[in-house]
């Protein structure tokens, strides 16, 4: 499936494409139109739910929205942040957590964690001022066993452990000169 979001219709669209026959379904709607904006959106590795953020631009928290393929609203979970177009989910491998990234617009990045049979949340980084170019939370990307979340802060790569909730650099910013 390819989902795309459409702003300025407020909704997002699944479209089932076969890559060997090279064939693509209609587009079909995911959500019912909706008041917010919704962005980020990612298939639960099991193909059965699409998650993605929403809420409304400028003014006010974002949820989590979690949908089956026909467009039926399973869920909505609060977030600890602000919506903003530039959010993303992540499902962990085996769908049993999200990881999210939000921000604002006058507001730090948070990146945080879900569990999705709870709907509790727990923040694992923050940026500390969204106005600065180099103090965001960018990338996020699960390891195949989902143990570890990776995630790019400022211009260094970080792995956080899940388990141990341990959070270390990976990759250092490196300073060239003499050029």
């Amino acid at each position: 499936y390819l989902v795309q979001l459409d702003h300025a219709r407020r909704t997002a669209y699944r479209t089932a494409i076969d890559l060997d026959a090279r064939t693509a379904d209609v587009a079909t709607s995911l959500t019912v139109r909706c008041k917010d904006l919704s962005t980020g959106p990612d298939w639960e590795p099991s193909g059965e739910r699409v998650a993605f953020l929403t809420g409304p631009l400028l003014s006010g928290r974002a949820q989590i929205a979690i949908q089956s393929p026909d467009g039926r609203l399973e869920r909505r979970i609060e977030a600890p942040g602000s919506f903003a177009i530039f959010g993303r989910v992540r499902w962990a491998p085996d769908g049993g957590t999200l990881a999210a990234r939000v921000s604002g617009p006058l507001e730090a990045d948070v990146l945080f964690l879900v569990d999705i049979a709870t709907g509790e949340s727990r923040e694992i980084a923050r940026g500390s001022d969204q106005r600065k170019v180099n103090d965001k939370i960018r990338e996020i990307r699960w390891s195949a066993d989902g143990r570890t979340l990776y995630f790019q802060q400022d211009n260094d790569i970080r792995a956080y452990d899940v388990a141990s909730k341990a959070d270390r650099v990976m990759h250092y910013d490196v300073e060239v000169s003499g050029f």
